[in-house]
């Protein structure tokens, strides 16, 4: 019954989650296996107790949706999201052109939709390996920023998914002025670059999901514009989906001038020399 439990739980996480655990935990002979298979194999050979690998998935899970809260940051921050209704028992959004519907928001009988064309809302809402999609959480703190909801009674959005979405609404706040702005948390900065950068560079997921709730792509391009910044350049994040990924001016320097940075991360291939030479970057950095 207890393998039974387990093959359960691991079947509720990604391949590419289940694979992390066996990294983690030393489990051999997983290459080429399924995501079923994988889950199965897990179950038979992790030492893991049904409560440990129970705690184990769930904080894998919180951290997927804190990473689709952060996916939603773009629609939120650049006001791309639109309430047209709201009401005690639905709300009607838009968000980038994506049409939300939600019932019955905080309570038991509360479920969503998302447009057809969200292919997170049709491949993983609603086959169940997920309870919400990216444009959910945009709305979410639409709604939190107007003042409609009480953050502490949304349905799915707890723990570390809530401060994700909290964090989105004080930034908005912050940048409208309507929050008094701290000053740049400098040492942070550096401490994250100094510990993190070449580790995300070489996609190192579990840094990347537990310190930051994103994939590695996403933190490297955060991180990359967070070292530019401290050199005290002026930076543009990327506002679609695709395209260059960051543009950093230089204000400081005569004339001015802009320069298109593409951010990589890589396990092999073109873009893999810091991640085989990181000796080398850091001689550069400090050069720099």
């Amino acid at each position: 019954m207890s393998i039974k439990k387990k093959v359960a739980l691991l079947k509720s996480l990604t391949k590419n989650e289940i694979i992390e655990i066996c990294k983690n935990y030393g489990i051999k002979g997983y290459s080429g296996k399924s995501q079923p298979e994988l889950a199965e194999y897990i179950a038979r050979n992790c030492d893991l107790s049904l409560k440990e690998l129970e705690k184990l998935v769930n904080s894998l899970i919180e951290q997927k949706l804190a990473s689709k809260v952060n996916d939603a940051r773009d629609h939120f921050l650049l006001k791309k999201v639109s309430i047209e209704h709201f009401s005690d028992d639905m709300v009607i959004a838009d968000v980038s052109g994506y049409r939300v519907k939600i019932s019955n928001l905080g309570k038991d009988d509360f479920s969503y939709s998302c447009d057809e064309k969200c292919a997170d809302y049709i491949y993983q809402v609603r086959r169940g390996r997920y309870p919400f999609c990216k444009h959910y959480p945009a709305v979410i703190a639409e709604l939190v920023y107007q003042g409609l909801v009480d953050p502490n009674n949304i349905n799915n959005i707890s723990g570390k998914v809530l401060e994700a979405l909290l964090s989105l609404v004080e930034e908005r706040k912050k940048e409208e002025g309507l929050l008094k702005a701290t000053g740049r948390d400098i040492q942070n900065a550096l401490r994250q670059i100094e510990e993190d950068y070449v580790e995300i560079s070489r996609q190192n997921s579990k840094i990347a999901r537990e310190r930051y709730s994103s994939p590695p792509e996403k933190v490297f391009e955060y991180l990359t514009e967070r070292a530019f910044q401290l050199l005290e350049f002026d930076t543009i994040a990327r506002a679609k989906e695709h395209g260059w990924d960051l543009l950093v001016i230089g204000t400081h320097a005569t004339p001015p001038y802009v320069a298109v940075i593409e951010c990589k991360t890589a396990l092999s291939g073109v873009y893999d020399y810091i991640s085989r030479f990181s000796e080398g970057y850091r001689a550069l950095r400090f050069a720099v």
